[in-house]
């Protein structure tokens, strides 16, 4: 496998600016576990979790379908039709929350926070990816750094100047409201002159946008109900956490994510994206290969990871913080399940990248029965300990698309030697 210096120049650049951006993150959550409470990191970490869910398919897969895309008129296409998905979205969500939501008598926290949440997380990666897309990684990199400094000081300044309590929330909403109106001003005259330069009207735009929808309609036919259940996997736990375990508990492994996840989750948010790009760029038999490599790295940067944190668990000094002793107890099991959500990256880019979108759905839906079917078994046996919780849907959470990998590159090299090429 041979990487040339620019790719692995652009992972370094990518990483390291999400890490800073990360880091302050990271350093700033010892001072708000001072600040607010453990229930109120549930009620944070449970609201967040809904929001990143529905912002998944908000843009209707137009962020992915822009990075995988290598013709720049089409590229303007998809970003205006994402654009339009989500104020679309945000109208809809609104209209729900003042008519709807009080009839049904949903607490207030969602109907004032989740819509604004999910509209500013989905133009956020819209964005995000848009720059990715049209190589613009300098400025997507600060834009990442700048997100995680506005909502640290804004969730610091709404401790002191709102008495709900509610500041984390309010925190993300401001910090994402800025970072997203910095990106769209940035982005905005790209745009408005490629429509100038076609002289189209607003009419035009909303038809662009619907060609763009009918044109990739089989894609979106699938792909979004994959991700949507790719993102429950991936952000219901909190929820289920709170439901069997707590708000406590969950304002727990909501501070233990930001601690054990987030070195891990820096990598699989940047990564994630630019995987999907490269590997677009590459035909099958040799991404095969890659993933595999990728894969083995993955594998060892687990071991070494979770040995970390076991050790970490005999260290009697660092008992003294008080922010380890409130995640000690669900540390290593943390470890794990993110090593478990990295390993899966790679393998869903791939099958992305070589529009095996059928495929793609039907890994999500095994893998959120195998969860379900896991969870269901730890309820009936009268579990209790949050850890043996994490512990368990860890191996749940990629046992489905490591299979489905193998059994796809088997299968491959099976038929390759049938015809006299060697994978």
């Amino acid at each position: 496998m041979t990487i040339n210096r620019l790719t692995l120049q652009k992972y370094a650049s990518a990483i390291l600016s999400v890490g800073l951006g990360s880091g302050i993150t990271f350093f700033s959550y010892p001072l708000l576990a001072l600040l607010y409470d453990l229930n109120v990191f549930g009620a944070f970490g449970v609201v967040n979790a809904y929001a990143l869910i529905i912002s998944s398919v908000v843009a209707l897969r137009f962020d992915y379908l822009l990075v995988a895309c290598t013709d720049e008129e089409k590229k303007h296409s998809y970003l205006i039709a994402g654009l339009y998905s989500c104020f679309a979205f945000y109208v809809l969500a609104m209209f729900l929350s003042l008519f709807v939501a009080p009839v049904l008598f949903i607490e207030s926290m969602y109907t004032t926070y989740l819509p604004a949440l999910v509209f500013l997380y989905g133009m956020y990666n819209l964005l995000c990816f848009y720059c990715i897309s049209m190589n613009k990684m300098k400025f997507l990199n600060l834009s990442k750094i700048l997100r995680a400094a506005v909502i640290v000081f804004f969730q610091v300044l709404a401790f002191y100047i709102l008495p709900t309590g509610n500041g984390l929330l309010v925190g993300t909403v401001l910090g994402l409201l800025v970072v997203v109106s910095v990106m769209f001003i940035k982005i905005a005259p790209t745009v408005r002159l490629k429509i100038k330069e076609v002289s189209l009207s607003r009419f035009e735009e909303l038809n662009i946008a619907f060609t763009a929808f009918k044109d990739r309609w089989l894609d979106i036919k699938y792909q979004l109900p994959q991700v949507m259940i790719n993102s429950v996997v991936n952000n219901v736990l909190i929820i289920v956490v709170e439901g069997i375990f707590g708000q406590m508990v969950a304002g727990a492994a909501v501070l233990a994510e930001k601690f054990v996840r987030m070195p891990i989750g820096l990598v699989v948010d940047t990564v994630r994206p630019i995987l999907i790009a490269d590997f677009s760029k590459v035909e099958p038999r040799k991404l095969i290969k890659r993933v595999k490599w990728i894969l083995l790295l993955s594998f060892s940067l687990a071991i070494i990871y979770v040995s970390f944190f076991m050790f970490a668990m005999h260290i009697d000094w660092l008992d003294q913080f008080d922010y380890w002793l409130k995640i000690k107890f669900i540390a290593v099991e943390m470890a794990v399940f993110s090593i478990a959500s990295l390993i899966t990256v790679p393998i869903l880019a791939f099958f992305f990248a070589v529009n095996k979108s059928s495929l793609l759905f039907k890994v999500e839906v095994w893998r959120l029965f195998v969860l379900l079917c896991l969870i269901s078994i730890y309820l009936w046996s009268g579990g209790s300990s949050v850890a043996l919780f994490y512990q368990v849907l860890a191996g749940g959470f990629v046992v489905v698309p490591l299979f489905t990998f193998l059994s796809y590159m088997f299968g491959k090299s099976a038929t390759s030697k049938r015809v006299g090429n060697d994978y």
